[in-house]
């Protein structure tokens, strides 16, 4: 099977977070990698938050990540009252066409499902799910 992403012939296999960790973040803020890695992120707020993702070099590190592999995380925001913005870090590109509304942002009442794939230790990309 060819991988969308990196036109790669072969399988491979998404990291699957069987315990995801709820990590809160109501307020704008970095993320840290542990937040990322730990699957979701959830915020209640009432106010808009941005919530600018930590160095694609700190969560490959975080998961042993090598390029070609990809990690999936959930930005729920069901609880919110306001918009949530995914702002990214310089060494995290967001793919051309993203899907899930084509935005980075989640509408309060909504959850936002996000892949990063991993071009190289230090870089990634990123894309919207749903």
């Amino acid at each position: 099977m060819q991988n969308l992403l990196t036109g790669n012939v072969g399988v491979e296999r998404p990291l699957v977070v069987t315990n995801p960790l709820d990590n809160a973040i109501n307020v704008t803020d970095t993320a840290t990698a542990e937040q990322i890695t730990g699957g979701v992120i959830t915020s209640t707020s009432a106010a808009a938050v941005t919530i600018t993702t930590p160095t694609a070099a700190a969560i490959a590190a975080a998961l042993g990540f090598i390029g070609g592999t990809f990690f999936d995380f959930v930005v729920d925001n069901s609880a919110g009252s306001n918009t949530i913005t995914v702002s990214l870090d310089s060494s995290i590109t967001a793919l051309a066409v993203i899907t899930g509304g084509n935005t980075l942002t989640i509408a309060s009442g909504k959850v936002g499902i996000f892949r990063l794939y991993f071009k190289s230790t230090t870089a990634a990309f990123i894309a919207r799910l749903a």
